[in-house]
Parts: C-alpha cells; sequence; structure tokens
C-alpha cells in the first residue's frame, strides 16, 4: 500500500511490491542468489521485462558477445517512452546497496580478487592458487559469480609461492615449503604421485 512519507520507520522491506527483472552478468551474485535476495526483501522476480515489472537491474559484468545494451533494457526504455511505464533501471551497485549487499567496488577494495592477484604475481597461474586452496594453506573469503576473493592475511603465503617460483622453484616444493612451515614440527611429505603420504619429523 502507500506509505505516508513522514514515517521513516515503516518497516516495509526494500523491495515490498517490486517485479524485478535481471539482465547482462552479475559480478557479485548468481543468478539464483539474486533471486532469493529479491524475495528475502519482499519483491519478486520475472524473466522477461513486460508491462508488470517495476525495476530493472544491469548485471556489473557487462553482456555476452561484448554487446554494450541488452533486448531488456531496450524494452524497457520503450514501455517508459511510449507505454506510460515507469520502470527504474538500476545498476548492480545500486541494486546492491538498496538490498544490503557489499557493492563490487566495495568487495574489491575489501578483499583480493582472483584476478588481480594473478595479475600482480605472475610466477602464479590460477590452478596453483587453486592447490594452495585444496590443501589449506590459503582460504577464500568470498565466491562470486565473476571471482573468488581471499582476504588480508592469504597475501603472505601467495608472495612467497610467487617469489620461490620466480626464483626457479618447483610448485611442489613450494607447497611442500608453505605447508611445512604452517605445520610446525611435523611436515606431511605427501607427493602428488600415489605414494602413501609419510609423516616426517623436522
Amino acid at each position: 500500500g502507500l506509505v505516508d512519507p513522514v514515517q521513516p520507520e515503516s518497516s516495509d522491506p526494500p523491495l515490498a511490491g517490486q517485479l524485478v527483472v535481471f539482465t547482462g552478468k552479475l559480478s557479485t551474485l548468481g543468478r539464483k542468489d539474486a533471486r532469493a535476495l529479491v524475495q528475502r526483501h519482499g519483491g519478486a522476480t520475472a524473466d522477461d521485462v513486460n508491462a508488470r515489472v517495476t525495476m530493472l537491474v544491469i548485471g556489473g559484468e557487462g553482456f555476452a558477445g561484448g554487446a554494450s545494451t541488452s533486448n531488456k533494457i531496450k524494452r524497457v526504455e520503450e514501455l517508459n517512452a511510449h507505454h506510460g511505464a515507469s520502470i527504474r533501471i538500476l545498476s548492480e551497485e545500486e541494486f546492491c546497496e538498496l538490498v544490503g549487499q557489499p557493492t563490487p567496488a566495495e568487495l574489491s577494495r575489501q578483499y583480493y580478487a582472483t584476478r588481480d592477484l594473478l595479475g600482480r604475481y605472475r610466477a602464479l597461474r590460477e590452478d596453483h592458487l587453486r592447490y594452495l586452496v585444496k590443501y589449506g594453506v590459503i582460504k577464500p573469503v568470498l565466491r562470486t559469480n565473476a571471482d573468488t576473493f581471499f582476504a588480508f592475511q592469504d597475501l603472505a603465503p601467495i608472495k612467497q609461492a610467487n617469489e620461490d617460483m620466480a626464483a626457479g622453484a618447483t610448485f611442489r616444493s613450494v607447497l611442500r615449503a608453505l605447508l611445512a612451515s604452517r605445520q610446525g614440527q611435523l611436515a606431511f611429505d605427501f607427493s602428488l604421485e600415489a605414494s602413501p603420504a609419510k609423516i616426517v619429523t623436522l
């Protein structure tokens, strides 16, 4: 219903009564999560734009095939211009702010995205980072649709691995050294071949 504007304490969820459509690839959320978020905040989602839609959210990662816009945007503009609709067009940032999610910019200020780490530490590849995660050397704080993010404390082992590999060490020896330094007195002498793990006392 209509909310009296002099009552800021109105507890209507931010998307109450909204019918939301997403277009383009979202950078912070998967589509499923985004839809669930809309429902949690009192709205509903649709796959296609029609006259009942009230909000269009444009994903921060852009559109398939490098297109600059989408048919959904064109349809909304047409409905707004010629059919008396007033569909709000929001960027992903604005949508995140509306529902209290961290925006893409906030995430990249708070955490380190895989693509930035690989850009900074040139000796490392994505599969190296995956192995470091698998063996518990580093731990992602967040996985989004577009990237995996790490916290500040993971920079030290990543930087160490990068320096050692840039100096010619194999990834396996780097991984072993990082595991040994984490585990102190007991190092697992594992090898990626299938021999049984031996526990080596240092």
